[in-house]
């Protein structure tokens, strides 16, 4: 038998000790990974069991449209405008398959193979305004929810998204009805997945509307105050994913709670609104033109219980005679909101 040294003994204790370190540095690495992969799976808003799947399964409701953006060129429909005129590099919305910062940083697609991002290089001190414009989306009903996912290039300076529809066409200045506002905080290549309720409280339920994301920014840029990019991927249209305000169902108006159709329509130029309200409330019914734009308010005040009618001479808010067209009329309680819709036609 051999003669175990001190030395030796040092060295065997050395090397134990050496093992027992480098498997509590693998088992603490496995820990810092394993909790990535749940805090990535959260952000995509899937559970961990779900971490690579990018499908939309994670949504509830029924998906009525969705673009994970599977390309590497842009799908049909999709186009950004420069609303502001900046000159290049701050034009617009871009197309990327990925985005890597000097600072080590990166952005890689959150479904598919590619995203949509905007950068606001020397923005200091104007304010920006770029959109990203959606194709024409399936028939809005009550109940559907959009859902999207975001990312800002940092922590420390959000970036802001809003959210408009247009029931026209897709020109920018037929974006009427606000939906939402995004302030993603980062960090940079983190999606973070929003939800909202497209219907606008009923208003464009009925209507096939495009979706437009705008970009508003101030002072950004490397000597400014403020980040200056923004991604967006992964857009989802659903049936039932959100719960929102009463529509037009009858299954979900309540009893006494009712809105007519105006008698006559189409008209000209004078018709009459009729409603029915289950208990007092204040009560406010609003005409809207189909870009959202308000033309006059009928009622506002407190109401009684009971049927209830108004007269529309066709007049706005200033007594000039409006348009021949289609109207929205918004019947708005303390607990319910009903919309239909007119024709105006001279």
């Amino acid at each position: 038998m051999s003669k175990v040294t001190k030395s030796s003994l040092f060295l065997l204790v050395f090397v134990f000790l050496l093992f027992v370190l480098a498997g509590l540095t693998v088992g603490d690495e496995a820990a810092k990974n394993t909790m990535k992969e749940t805090v990535k799976s959260l952000v995509k808003g899937t559970d961990a069991n779900k971490a690579n799947d990018n499908s939309g399964s994670e949504i509830n409701g029924t998906i009525k449209y969705e673009e994970i953006f599977a390309d590497t060129i842009p799908p049909p429909g999709w186009f950004a405008v420069n609303e502001d005129g900046s000159p290049a590099p701050d034009t617009t919305w871009e197309y990327y398959e990925g985005i890597n910062f000097t600072s080590g940083d990166s952005v890689r697609p959150q479904a598919g193979v590619a995203f949509w991002a905007n950068n606001f290089n020397n923005a200091n001190g104007t304010i920006i305004q770029d959109w990203l414009i959606t194709p024409r989306l399936p028939v809005i009903e009550s109940g559907d929810s959009l859902y999207v996912w975001v990312t800002a290039i940092s922590l420390t300076y959000p970036d802001t998204l809003t959210i408009w529809v247009s029931l026209l066409d897709s020109l920018v200045s037929s974006f009427g009805f606000p939906v939402d506002t995004i302030i993603d905080p980062g960090p940079t290549g983190e999606w973070h997945r929003y939800a909202m309720d497209i219907t606008v409280d009923d208003l464009i339920v009925g209507y096939e509307p495009f979706v437009g994301f705008k970009h508003d920014h101030r002072n950004g840029g490397p000597t400014g105050s403020g980040s200056n990019w923004v991604c967006l991927d992964h857009v989802i249209l659903a049936n039932g994913g959100l719960a929102t305000s009463i529509g037009n169902s009858p299954n979900s108006t309540p009893s006494g709670f009712v809105l007519q159709q105006n008698y006559p329509n189409p008209f000209n130029p004078s018709t009459t609104i009729a409603y029915q309200l289950a208990s007092e409330s204040e009560v406010s019914l609003t005409i809207y033109n189909l870009t959202g734009q308000e033309i006059r308010t009928l009622v506002n005040e407190r109401q009684s219980a009971g049927p209830q009618q108004v007269v529309w001479d066709g007049k706005d808010l200033h007594g000039n005679q409006v348009a021949s067209g289609i109207y929205l009329y918004r019947l708005k309680t303390e607990n319910n909101i009903q919309t239909r819709k007119m024709i105006l036609m001279k």
